[in-house]
């Protein structure tokens, strides 16, 4: 199906109208409240932040097993997570059913993490 445009000037398209009045600073308001970073891209930012910070020391300390062997656990928590909230969730992260989706997102999670154990290389 191919739109077929009457005008070539997109600004036709934009006109504001008697039922939405866009300049309203009640409509601004709510766009500004519906389209800023939400909790959960501020949480993935915070995973990735201490991702890196224990890749920094898997780096620093790759010559001490103890401490390489813990940090390599440490790392798959998170991993797991992130992969378990892209599977449930996508790469968008709104939702209805909040509790549904945590508990989908937990159960995933520790799934991953046992797998990720067991497929470790002692």
């Amino acid at each position: 199906m191919k739109m077929v445009c009457e005008s070539e000037q997109l600004e036709d398209y934009l006109l504001e109208l008697d039922e939405v009045n866009y300049s309203s600073s009640i409509v601004r308001d709510k766009i500004e409240e519906l389209f800023t970073p939400t909790q959960t891209e501020i949480e993935k930012a915070k995973i990735a932040r201490f991702l890196l910070i224990c890749g920094i020391g898997l780096a620093i300390f790759r010559k001490n097993e103890k401490i390489k062997n813990g940090l390599e656990k440490i790392i798959l928590m998170p991993i797991s997570y992130l992969f378990a909230h892209l599977t449930i969730k996508g790469l968008h992260s709104t939702t209805y059913l909040a509790r549904r989706d945590f508990f989908a997102i937990l159960l995933v999670t520790i799934s991953l993490y046992v797998a990720l154990l067991a497929g470790r290389t002692y």
